[in-house]
């Protein structure tokens, strides 16, 4: 891949790069805790953690891609949103907590419990 010289002193792309490797690491954190309480449900909490590592997995091999197209759109003066990625990883969070929320309320007593 080319390299790709844009004259941005915030250095915008590199910051945009970390802060979507910053959430893959967040949502492969989360997936993983959740196998914590595996015990209790099992095939669903594997089915989540499976989606959310897959998801997370999407994000970093598409980094790249969205990397070079933001430098090249700050090099050539027009940078284009992306607001469908943003939408789709938030949107795919909000089902995973309220998934898992709907889990800790109807489990019996003592299946979720922070401290053992």
């Amino acid at each position: 891949m080319n390299a790709i010289h844009h004259d941005d002193p915030g250095l915008q792309p590199e910051r945009t790069s970390l802060l979507w490797t910053r959430t893959v690491l967040s949502i492969t954190i989360a997936s993983l805790t959740m196998l914590r309480w595996s015990w209790a449900y099992p095939w669903m909490i594997y089915v989540q953690s499976v989606v959310m590592v897959l998801l997370a997995f999407a994000v970093l091999t598409t980094q790249g891609r969205r990397y070079a197209a933001h430098n090249l759109g700050l090099a050539r003066g027009v940078v284009k949103p992306n607001p469908g990625g943003v939408f789709l990883v938030a949107g795919a969070l909000i089902l995973f907590a309220s998934s898992e929320l709907v889990l800790i309320i109807l489990s019996p007593p003592g299946v979720y419990t922070l401290v053992d």
